[in-house]
């Protein structure tokens, strides 16, 4: 059976993993984004978007047994881009804008499973289901995704050590890239998963004192650069998560104040942090995401929240022996001619910065304070969005990206967004830089 919406949600909340967004909503204009480039913002600049038309793709999708699919994203390719989708609740149907093309579709779709023990199963897999789609007018291309394949049982221990917890979860993604689960463990876990190779990865959460506003990291560890091939026979993978050694330190303003709340993030040295330049984010929900180095492949990956109410500024992580890439993300409340504020991450702010500090070798114990420069002043964007006819385009989202800020020599990646109003205008304050790229997305792509 198809799993639950609100348990989708629930996971990708918790983890930040799910490598296609699930509550993209639909494109009711079939208009397509627009965007400009190399936009100098460091004075108030007005630009205006017009949204081009797009072509409709559209129709429903079942399972090779006729089951309707009421959950899942289409994710539809072509040499000049990617454009993703949701499948719709109720009629299991898509309706996807593109530009005229040829395309490759692929269909990701969560599945639900329980052996006779009744130990649920989460299960993402993605198939291929049509090749060399032309679209040249509006059309309409039904879609059958496989059946669930037939499922083989791991279990095994996990073993940790030093201040890593005895809770967590773990992560088996196919080497093909075609399939991912997601199964908690204490100490303890079964996991049911399609025949195939996995790489295995453990997502790891601990607080450091009681109360739900407690400081918290959240680490995502590969536990095995060897890959675990699942067979019909039951087996058993013992996972041993490595020995740690301890980052601290506390994250300074320009004059060596605390400054919180902020999020620190360590990424492993040699990890693969590429994002593919086809994956176009600034329209998509996880845009956000795309200003963190979250590695592709690697060998560890940790984030550290300060905790809500915070004003220490201080923060501990738990780190495999290795070298590490250093880096401080903040949210901001960012108001014409006022200092930019800064907010807690987990109440989707409208900016976000992510600064790159330094790297740092770690063989035992280490200290680093990690100094953020002082950030520009707070200029305006303003402007109409519109459709090719004139008309206002209301509830449109304008994203904002540079990574060039004024008086910031560190390597920065900066967001902001706002929604147009119901006459198409927007006023999107943002941090004087050069370079601007400014995109406009349809309703419902946000």
């Amino acid at each position: 059976m198809f799993i639950y919406p609100h348990t989708i949600l629930l996971w990708s909340l918790l983890f930040a993993w799910l490598f296609e967004p699930l509550w993209l909503t639909v494109n009711a204009q079939a208009l397509l984004p627009s965007e400009v480039q190399t936009v100098d913002v460091t004075n108030d600049v007005v630009v205006n978007l017009a949204l081009p038309n797009g072509l409709v793709l559209s129709g429903s999708v079942r399972t090779e047994r006729g089951d309707p699919v009421a959950l899942g994203t289409l994710t539809a390719r072509s040499t000049t881009g990617m454009f993703a989708a949701s499948i719709q609740g109720g009629d299991s149907s898509y309706r996807i804008a593109l530009p005229a093309g040829t395309y490759d579709l692929n269909l990701s779709i969560p599945f639900l499973d329980a052996d006779e023990t009744e130990i649920p199963t989460f299960v993402y897999m993605a198939s291929d289901v049509v090749a060399g789609l032309g679209i040249t007018a509006d059309t309409t291309q039904d879609l059958v995704v496989p059946n669930l394949p037939d499922l083989g049982t791991v279990t095994g221990f996990v073993t940790l050590r030093d201040a890593v917890p005895t809770t967590g979860a773990l992560r088996f993604v196919s080497t093909d890239g075609t399939t991912f689960s997601i199964v908690l463990f204490e100490d303890f876990y079964t996991a049911r998963l399609p025949l195939n190779t996995y790489n295995v990865s453990a997502a790891l959460t601990f607080t450091e004192a009681a109360g739900a506003t407690s400081p918290r990291t959240t680490a995502k560890v590969i536990v095995d650069p060897d890959a675990v091939t699942v067979n019909d026979d039951p087996m058993i993978y013992d996972v041993a998560l490595p020995a740690t050694v301890d980052l601290s330190g506390t994250v300074l303003d320009g004059v060596g104040a605390p400054l919180a709340p902020a999020r620190v993030v360590a990424t492993a040295a040699e990890a693969d942090i590429t994002v593919p330049s086809e994956i176009d984010f600034s329209c998509r929900p996880e845009a956000a995401f795309s200003l963190v180095p979250i590695p592709v492949s690697g060998s560890a990956f940790l984030y550290h929240d300060m905790g809500e109410g915070s004003t220490a500024g201080t923060y501990h992580m738990p780190l495999p022996i290795g070298a590490y890439r250093l880096g401080v993300t903040l949210g901001l409340d960012l108001q014409p001619g006022m200092v930019p504020t800064l907010v807690e991450l987990d109440t989707s702010p409208h900016s976000i910065i992510h600064i790159f500090m330094s790297e740092v070798a770690l063989t035992t114990d280490v200290a680093q304070n990690l100094a953020v420069p002082d950030l520009p002043p707070v200029v305006m964007v303003s402007g109409l969005v519109t459709d090719t006819l004139g008309q206002p385009v209301a509830n449109a989202a304008v994203v904002a990206m540079t990574s060039a800020l004024v008086g910031v020599s560190n390597t920065v990646r900066f967001l902001a967004e706002v929604q147009t109003q119901d006459d198409g205008s927007y006023r999107l304050p943002v941090l004087s830089g050069t370079s601007y790229a400014i995109k406009a997305c349809p309703p419902g792509l946000r």
